[in-house]
């Protein structure tokens, strides 16, 4: 241990007789460390990381399909009929809304989403207080029930632990608190409400087969059902429904795809095509680095020579290489990742919308995972 903390110190030594050569290094180290680290973290973000739901393998996304083969938005009564299937244990479909939101410490402008009763069950999530979403929450004429993200209930109502129960004015509609979400509960960040979808779906036109405004859909795979067979069934009952509601569902199909893929969209390729470029970035800074300490090495020839003639070994000198070139990767590292964390708050724009929604983006912590 003492003649490795000696090699450290004269490594040290012997990068403050070359500050310049030391900083040239640490720099070309830094940013090819940098840029990989912060690109990582963004391809980590994307399609490594896992989404933060229980078995997320098992959940898909659903839209419909055009007759020229692009998504749009769900028809509300196109939905109610997808409830045959017997493919997906959980069905679930969300529309984007917002209004005003008065409470005794004034008036929010907020976002909500109205969904059906299976939702929650879908995500896998449940109140932390007050209870979950029942079917009889999302019938027509139903009274209006709203759960509140973590978020809202502090920020909207000061983490008021009397909150369930009350009622509040929404958008010139009475709404009551039903259920506070968990902290960690994530879909779509904006919404601070989630109300059930039955009670609107007449004031919002949904209840009309040709209206498609905002409406998609999740579902969770039945144990067992593949994707294939989910795909299959669900295109068969659009078929069917497109016999029976030619003018309103002429030539639209389903689009099922896996939630994970949804979220990425057409990003996979463009990132690892980066992911690619720095890593191409790091064996060249490498490479120099490399070259650099070989260049070195011959202006030291005296210095070693003077250490062998005083009896060091050459096990002993290429050991003291060693430690200079690892306290000089070590330092590098450190720079590297101060420089992939700026780095990655510079390039964060590149994880795709849908992904930032649900994922935990604003910080650093992808790579702990």
């Amino acid at each position: 241990m003492t003649t490795l903390n000696n090699d450290i110190k004269y490594a040290f030594r012997q990068l403050r007789k070359s500050p310049g050569f030391a900083v040239i290094i640490v720099l070309t180290l830094a940013l090819g460390i940098g840029a990989n680290t912060a690109i990582f973290n963004i391809v980590n973000t994307t399609f490594l990381r896992t989404l933060p739901y229980p078995e997320p393998d098992q959940l898909v996304y659903l839209s419909e399909r055009s007759a020229g083969g692009s998504s749009i938005p769900i028809s509300y009564p196109n939905f109610c009929d997808w409830r045959q299937q017997d493919v997906f244990s959980g069905l679930a479909i969300f529309h984007g809304a917002e209004g005003k939101l008065k409470t005794e410490l004034g008036t929010e402008m907020v976002s909500a989403l109205n969904v059906s009763e299976d939702f929650f069950n879908v995500l896998g999530v449940q109140p932390v207080q007050g209870r979950g979403m029942q079917p009889q929450d999302n019938l027509p004429g139903a009274e209006r029930m709203a759960w509140i993200t973590h978020n809202a209930w502090q920020n909207l109502f000061q983490g008021d632990t009397d909150i369930i129960g009350r009622s509040f004015d929404f958008g010139s509609r009475n709404i009551t608190i039903a259920g506070i979400l968990p902290s960690d509960y994530r879909f779509h960040r904006r919404a601070d409400l989630i109300t059930a979808i039955a009670p609107f779906a007449k004031e919002f036109f949904l209840d009309m087969r040709e209206s498609r405004s905002n409406e998609y859909a999740i579902a969770r795979l039945k144990p067992g059902v593949s994707f294939e067979t989910a795909k299959a069934q669900m295109d068969a009952i659009a078929l069917r429904l497109a016999e029976e509601y030619p003018t309103a569902n002429k030539g639209v199909g389903v689009a099922v795809v896996p939630l994970r893929e949804q979220l990425a969209g057409s990003s996979r390729t463009q990132l690892l095509l980066l992911l690619g470029a720095v890593s191409l970035v790091l064996l060249i800074a490498c490479a120099n680095v490399a070259n650099m300490l070989l260049a070195r090495s011959f202006a030291r020839e005296r210095e070693m020579a003077i250490r062998t003639s005083l009896g060091a070994s050459r096990l002993l000198l290429m050991r003291q290489l060693l430690v200079e070139s690892l306290v000089l990767a070590f330092i590098g590292g450190i720079v590297g990742s101060v420089f992939g964390w700026l780095g990655f708050h510079f390039a964060e724009r590149l994880v795709p919308y849908n992904v930032r929604q649900i994922a935990d983006v604003g910080g650093f912590d992808g790579l702990m995972l």
